[in-house]
């Protein structure tokens, strides 16, 4: 995949899984960040896709690079109204973030290992 797009929210909007937790896994992306404006379209296309549900948190887990870290943390201030959204560079850091947005109870946390980050 070379750029970022809205699969995985169709996925999960297709899934009923929006009111699920969710670690995304996107150390693996490959290709250029998205644009400022590929960015806003991502937002919209989940808050569409969302409705009225109320969505769990996500934790996205980057690789370090400056240039990712730039995009997903734009991505997270878009999605932050209707999204309990943030990003990481740890794995046991997003499983911990999650775990205290969850307090023990709600729902499940889904894992999608992939190489497609918000895809």
């Amino acid at each position: 995949m070379d750029r970022w797009d809205s699969t995985r929210f169709t996925d999960t909007s297709e899934a009923g899984a929006f009111p699920r937790a969710e670690l995304i896994d996107a150390r693996a992306t490959e290709g250029p960040p998205p644009t400022f404006t590929e960015l806003r379209r991502l937002a919209a296309r989940a808050r569409d896709l969302m409705g009225v549900a109320k969505p769990g948190p996500r934790a996205i887990v980057i690789d370090p690079s400056p240039l990712n870290a730039l995009a997903v943390e734009l991505f997270c201030v878009f999605m932050s109204g209707p999204m309990n959204i943030d990003f990481f560079t740890s794995e046991a850091e997003a499983r911990r973030w999650l775990r205290d947005r969850l307090n023990g109870t709600g729902p499940a946390v889904d894992r999608r290992d992939d190489d497609k980050l918000l895809a």
